[in-house]
């Protein structure tokens, strides 16, 4: 007959074990505070007004794209389902919001060709 036994730590064993996780632990935590402080995402980061203004501008542009780019497959959805291309913008299915570029101009929008763009940022 086999008898199963747990296995015996030494001494020494065991008290090694624990520092050793211990020594990992504050690595593990100093590691995650270097990503921290390193990624400019605390409180106390400062960006300066030129950086803060072409981050909203760049934000602004993307913004424009993307209603540019759902105005565009609106209008192919309507032109498909009507045979024409809308008079307007507004009779577009799309929120207000979508119809306005972010620095709120209105797009730029001819019916016979059924192209929009915006004023400020260009196709």
């Amino acid at each position: 007959m086999i008898i199963f036994r747990p296995l015996r730590r030494e001494e020494g064993m065991g008290a090694a074990l624990g520092l050793i996780g211990l020594l990992v632990s504050v690595a593990i935590i100093l590691i995650l505070v270097k990503i921290y402080l390193d990624s400019g995402s605390h409180p106390q980061s400062e960006v300066s007004p030129s950086t803060a203004k072409a981050k909203i501008e760049e934000a602004q542009r993307v913004t424009c794209q993307a209603n540019l780019a759902a105005i565009n497959r609106e209008l192919l959805g309507y032109q498909l389902q009507n045979g024409q291309f809308p008079e307007t913008l507004s009779e577009l299915s799309l929120r207000p919001s979508t119809l306005k570029c972010p620095s709120q101009e209105d797009y730029l929008y001819d019916p016979e060709t059924g192209e929009a763009s915006c004023p400020l940022h260009g196709r």
